[in-house]
């Protein structure tokens, strides 16, 4: 079964977790990407089964929760992806974004 896959890089830059050894950190949960024609929005859960994500793109709003949406941790940070349509002897066309690895410190910084 072919894949294609849709990619949008969501770019915050990549920032080092050694950076933030003097202070407190956390990741953040929630990314929002937006263009014109595309809004990507994930929230990242506790587990991966509390995870959210909708895309909304060509008018129409898809919600998608837990086991589908998949993630995969990469060296620019973890690429979460969900089918966006299945093409029977085709295969799957899959939305992706890149969520690069950073911290936000305790006082609001990165």
């Amino acid at each position: 079964m072919q894949r294609i896959m849709m990619l949008l890089v969501f770019s915050l830059g990549l920032v080092s977790s050694a950076a933030f050894a003097d202070y407190a950190a956390d990741s953040p949960n929630l990314y929002d990407c937006r263009s014109r024609d595309l809004q990507f929005t994930y929230i990242k859960g506790a587990t991966d089964d509390a995870s959210t994500l909708l895309l909304v793109f060509e008018g129409s709003t898809h919600k998608y929760q837990g086991s589908q949406i998949q993630t995969a941790s990469t060296v620019l940070g973890t690429v979460v992806s969900v089918p966006v349509k299945t093409i029977p002897d085709k295969g799957v066309i899959s939305a992706s974004i890149v969520i690069p690895t950073i911290a936000v410190s305790s006082n609001g910084g990165l």
